[in-house]
């Protein structure tokens, strides 16, 4: 794990001409709330979503078509991936404690020319220190 956030958010790089796909699960009976934006690197917001779920073992859903999944890109440029991760506490959205992100590279081989980044965000909604309250996985691919 590269890092830890007190503010909900961690962001990474994606590479110029990969693809990307979004989903999660939750594992807490607080509402989660994920918001996800793709950036230009440096630069403006040029794509991005928000997912839900509630319930232990669930998926995440994107709000507006319900899938259990997003997906992005590519685009020519670098990109820079940003995750929020926000709970319900009180009957407002509070910021969750995230850490990560934990990646996985897969590289190209001669008989599977396919090249694989995952990138995993975990989160804690500060009741118990576990962790596992909300899970996104970015998998980025060429």
């Amino acid at each position: 794990m590269d890092s830890a956030s007190t503010n909900g958010i961690m962001s990474f790089n994606h590479k110029p001409e990969h693809c990307g796909h979004v989903s999660g699960f939750v594992n807490t009976q607080e509402e989660q709330r994920v918001h996800i934006e793709v950036r230009q690197a440096n630069g403006p917001q040029i794509d991005g979503i928000t997912m839900e779920g509630q319930g232990h073992r669930s998926t995440l859903r994107e709000v507006m078509s319900n899938s259990p999944g997003w997906s992005f890109g590519p685009f020519p440029f670098e990109t820079r991936v940003y995750i929020k991760i926000t709970h319900k506490r009180d009957g407002a959205w509070v910021a969750s404690h995230v850490v990560g992100p934990l990646t996985v590279d897969k590289r190209p081989e001669r008989n599977y020319p396919m090249e694989f980044r995952s990138q995993t965000v975990i989160s804690e909604d500060l009741d118990n220190s576990g962790h596992e309250d909300c899970t996104v996985t970015v998998l980025e691919y060429k």
